[in-house]
């Protein structure tokens, strides 16, 4: 029986084990190849302030996941919302030059909202 107590106080926290192997730099595509000239490009490495990095480590604990894979899924999260309000952006922009909408004065757009809200029966919420 003491054999085994030992054995499981003696064993390693897998927790424990990721803790300590995965405290970045985290490397962003590494040794990726550029789709524009076809070179390889260099890794990325990102750093984090203490408070986000133990954030990082606790949900990457929690979750059984790497932290690198956090990052990883969080950048990629964040350049696909970048990109797309880009593009809306972009085509209001289009359609505001192309005269397709019609800007109209913030002193105005809130005299509407207020007629709006205004118009709306109570609710006794």
């Amino acid at each position: 029986m003491q054999e085994l107590i030992d054995k499981v106080l003696n064993t390693p926290d897998p927790a424990a084990e990721l803790e300590t192997r995965d405290r970045g730099p985290y490397i962003l595509y590494p040794g990726r190849r550029s789709p524009a000239f076809g070179k390889k490009e260099p890794a990325k490495e990102v750093q984090f302030e203490p408070a986000v990095q133990a954030k990082l480590d606790r949900i990457a604990r929690e979750s059984g996941r790497v932290a690198a894979e956090l990052v990883q899924d969080a950048v990629a999260g964040y350049v696909d919302e970048l990109a797309g309000t880009r593009d809306m952006l972009d085509s209001r922009y289009d359609d505001i030059k192309s005269g397709k909408v019609k800007l109209i004065d913030g002193e105005e757009a809130f005299a509407r909202l207020r007629e709006r809200i205004d118009a709306r029966p109570n609710d006794p919420a």
